[in-house]
Parts: structure tokens; C-alpha cells; sequence
């Protein structure tokens, strides 16, 4: 049993070798062809909930990667 669990992490990331890239829109490409510049991914002030009734989990947080 213990080899089958660790043959689904296996199959799971061999999986994702099969997924496609998400194309950049010919407008991106036309307006900046240098684009991304950087990668980077910034959030400011970001509140989060689970759903729209629950009370908010993650409030005006903020980070840079």
C-alpha cells in the first residue's frame, strides 16, 4: 500500500507535464512584446473570506513576490 501512495504524487506531477500553457493574447504580444518584464506577483491590502457569508480570515494582507 505504501508504494501505491507514493505512485499517486508521481502520477499527479507527471499529469502536470501534460498541461498546456495559457497563450498570451495577441494584443499583449502587439502592444508590449517584452512583456512579462518581470515576474512578480503583488497583493495590497487583500481581505479573503471561504464564501461570501463567513467572516473574513485573511484582512488587508499585503506581500510581494
Amino acid at each position: 500500500m505504501a508504494i501505491e501512495k507514493q505512485m499517486v504524487s508521481a502520477d499527479r506531477c507527471m499529469k502536470l507535464t501534460e498541461v498546456l500553457q495559457e497563450r498570451i493574447s495577441d494584443d499583449v504580444q502587439k502592444d508590449r512584446p517584452e512583456w512579462p518584464e518581470k515576474g512578480e506577483i503583488e497583493f495590497q491590502e487583500v481581505d479573503l473570506r471561504y464564501r461570501p457569508e463567513t467572516e473574513i480570515v485573511l484582512d488587508k494582507l499585503s506581500f510581494k513576490v
